[in-house]
């Protein structure tokens, strides 16, 4: 957040891997055991206006 008097523009961006109150559902949860790893790609498009 840049601030109001700032008068910049901001984008927050998180990417959305699972559904919504996963960690408590365990619906589509992934849990990795010690040692393993997990890959996520996602992109990013932006247009100045």
């Amino acid at each position: 957040y840049s601030g109001e008097k700032l008068q910049r523009q901001g984008l927050a961006v998180e990417p959305m891997s699972c559904p919504p109150n996963a960690f408590n559902s365990g619906i589509d949860l992934l849990l990795l055991e010690p040692g393993k790893t997990h890959r996520l790609f996602f992109n990013i498009h932006g247009q100045h206006n």
